[in-house]
């Protein structure tokens, strides 16, 4: 298994580790001083998780370190380039809607402003 696919793995575990730990102690009943608490968990999980995945990258990579250096292959090239492609689309898809939705909020606020400042114009 190559050092790539072990950190996926790690990150993978890890990230199920920790959200399973948070979800199983987060208080289900929100009041204002159990959001704290709240905080203080998610704060605690998330440093968990950053301490879980860089000791077990450093202890994977001790193992073997002749391939945590090694290049990538070309199945891996090929799996990057998917992903940029994929990542690159849903970004430009994003950064589109939001335009759209901003465009249009502009607009109905501009259309809402000057509506009221001609009702009340025409009121005077």
């Amino acid at each position: 298994m190559s050092f790539r696919e072990k950190s996926a793995w790690i990150s993978l575990i890890s990230i199920l580790l920790v959200s399973g730990f948070f979800f199983m102690h987060v208080p289900w009943t929100l009041t204002p001083s159990s959001s704290l608490a709240l905080v203080h968990a998610l704060l605690l999980c998330v440093i968990a998780l950053v301490v879980i995945e860089v000791v077990a990258h450093i202890v994977v990579a001790i193992r073997a370190p002749e391939d945590a250096h090694a290049p990538k292959d070309e199945r891996e090239r090929l799996i990057a380039l998917k992903a940029f492609a994929r990542r690159t689309t849903c970004m430009w898809s994003a950064r589109s809607s939001r335009s759209i939705r901003s465009t249009s909020a502009q607009l109905a606020w501009r259309w809402a402003t000057s509506s009221c400042s001609l009702s009340s114009s025409g009121r005077s």
